[in-house]
């Protein structure tokens, strides 16, 4: 799987996980583990930094939307959010790319004016 696969695989997870309320980790129970991690271990590093961060990540997001919360966002823009601001925390590339690719993404997965969106706010991180 080339990399914007790999970032639609784990926001599919993330998108489950929170529409389904579930934990992150029970998502995944479903997908082989081992055959994730070898394959390419991007998905499971972001998806346990997710985890383990997803407060302080909600309220970085928070903290930069006026008039608007982190819930009432909508499901796809929460983890288009999320995989960015982990993928910015483990540097999994230069935050150019990153941004790029979440609207990219958002253009793909998300409403039509939701791109802008997640631009600004992954510019003021």
């Amino acid at each position: 799987m080339n990399r914007r696969q790999l970032r639609i695989k784990v926001i599919e997870y993330l998108y489950q996980s929170i529409l389904l309320d579930k934990d992150i980790q029970a998502i995944i129970l479903d997908e082989d583990l081992k055959l994730l991690e070898t394959e390419d271990p991007f998905i499971v590093d972001q998806l346990e930094c997710i985890e383990r961060f997803m407060d302080v990540y909600v309220r970085k997001i928070n903290s930069l939307l006026n008039e608007w919360t982190f819930d009432r966002l909508a499901i796809i823009e929460q983890a288009i959010l999320l995989l960015a601001i982990s993928e910015f925390e483990l540097e999994t590339a230069e935050k150019a790319i990153i941004i790029n690719e979440a609207v990219e993404l958002s253009k793909i997965y998300a409403d039509d004016s939701s791109y802008a969106f997640i631009n600004g706010v992954l510019d003021k991180l």
